[in-house]
């Protein structure tokens, strides 16, 4: 399950023992919960966001950085703050088809992610051609319209609970993985 948090959230003083109550009260294990950051809330206070990060990732939550490519950050961080996966930007998504320059960026975040052994996902995938544009350049996780609309909570209980294959599919997949990074370059 991921979660969006903003910078701020992370920077409370209070922060990390609301998550363990949290994940205490609903029984979450914290290896299935990723908190996500969008890029520019985490660069603004790195020394800040670095220690409330490496606390989460001790705890085993997995962090990503939401909206790669949109902020102000510095790629020397990439390796300093306690990361799993990175989400190209959905604006370069949309428009790695008729623009040269958003298609060089995405070739390019994927293979430096590849390069420091990050997992990505693809945000915004619309159509058939842009999953294939992705695929072929080895980004296998993607989301967006092309698979679905944003859900509720409710409507999220009810899909899962009708396509019970979904779940079943997604175990039997994790179980052929050999690495969580292998794991986590699965389309869904």
């Amino acid at each position: 399950m991921s979660v969006n948090l903003s910078g701020n959230h992370i920077r409370q003083a209070n922060f990390i023992d609301r998550i363990e109550s949290i994940l205490h009260e609903t029984g979450i294990k914290p290896n299935t919960l990723e908190i996500e950051l969008a890029e520019n809330s985490v660069m603004g206070h790195v020394d800040d966001s670095i220690m409330a990060l490496t606390d989460l990732k001790i705890r085993g939550i997995n962090l990503a950085i939401d909206d790669f490519g949109t902020g102000y950050s510095s790629l020397l961080y990439l390796k300093h703050f306690p990361i799993h996966r990175i989400k190209i930007a959905q604006e370069f998504i949309r428009d790695i088809i008729h623009n040269p320059d958003y298609a060089a960026i995405t070739e390019a975040i994927l293979s430096m992610a590849n390069s420091l052994n990050l997992a990505v996902t693809a945000v915004g995938v619309e159509d058939q051609i842009q999953l294939d544009f992705l695929r072929k350049r080895g980004c296998l996780e993607v989301q967006g319209r092309l698979f679905g609309s944003a859900m509720s909570a409710e409507e999220m209980t009810l899909f899962l609970k009708d396509s019970g294959k979904v779940s079943q599919g997604i175990n039997e997949q994790a179980g052929k993985s050999k690495s969580s990074h292998e794991e986590s370059k699965k389309i869904h």
